[in-house]
């Protein structure tokens, strides 16, 4: 992957919600990293689950 998507998904892990907000708010936030991840996934030398894996969201990473 370039620094690119790095980047992108340092941004995306600093707005991550923690544990004690709404359930809502984390299920916002993993459809958006999802939906990223699936822009990207076409690009040559994106590794989608690297990506998700460095937004912070291992659920998606490992479950789809």
């Amino acid at each position: 992957m370039t620094n690119q998507y790095f980047r992108i998904a340092q941004a995306l892990k600093f707005e991550r919600p923690s544990l004690n907000w709404d359930p809502d708010k984390k299920l916002q936030w993993d459809l958006c990293v999802k939906a990223v991840a699936n822009a990207c996934k076409n690009y040559k030398g994106f590794d989608r689950v690297l990506f998700i894996s460095e937004c912070g969201n291992l659920f998606y990473a490992w479950g789809e």
